[in-house]
């Protein structure tokens, strides 16, 4: 009976040992001479947002370093840690659209400074448009409630 004990704990430590690093834990969990690395043009990014299934998200940063997001549209990526582009996203989803946003980047592929397909892009500017449309079926009192906030602030200023 000692032996099964035995068994099961070789079976973790070994299944365990085999975990496959992702590139993100490469790079940040290990640095070189102490350094950050730095997201760059052509990077693949993934971004998971807690309970909203349709923010999540798979993209390239683009020639210009940025990445379009559903909803806050353009971000400059390009030179941000991804802590520092987790924090960003949180603040941009928590000014307008989220309350206390929970984001998650993961840096998935390092790039090599020219993006794999060049229609990357445009296709992302179209999906940025779908997801906006559904958020705002979605969330519709929101919404209503943005758009009251934002004519009040426009009556404020004349």
């Amino acid at each position: 009976m000692k032996a099964a004990p035995s068994i099961l704990a070789l079976a973790i430590l070994t299944f365990s040992a085999c975990k496959p690093e992702s590139v993100e834990e490469q790079t940040e969990a290990a640095p070189k001479d102490g350094e950050v690395y730095r997201l760059q043009v052509g990077d693949v990014i993934e971004m998971e947002v807690f309970q909203e299934p349709d923010l999540n998200m798979r993209s390239t940063i683009d020639q210009m370093g940025q990445v379009s997001f559903a909803l806050i549209g353009e971000v400059e990526a390009k030179g941000h840690s991804v802590a520092e582009l987790e924090e960003i996203l949180k603040e941009q989803y928590a000014k307008d659209y989220l309350l206390d946003p929970w984001i998650k980047i993961t840096l998935s592929k390092k790039g090599d400074d020219q993006l794999s397909a060049p229609d990357e892009l445009t296709a992302a500017k179209l999906r940025f448009e779908e997801i906006k449309r559904r958020y705002q079926e979605k969330h519709p009192k929101y919404l209503d409630a943005q758009r009251r906030l934002q004519e009040l602030k426009n009556r404020e200023q004349k």
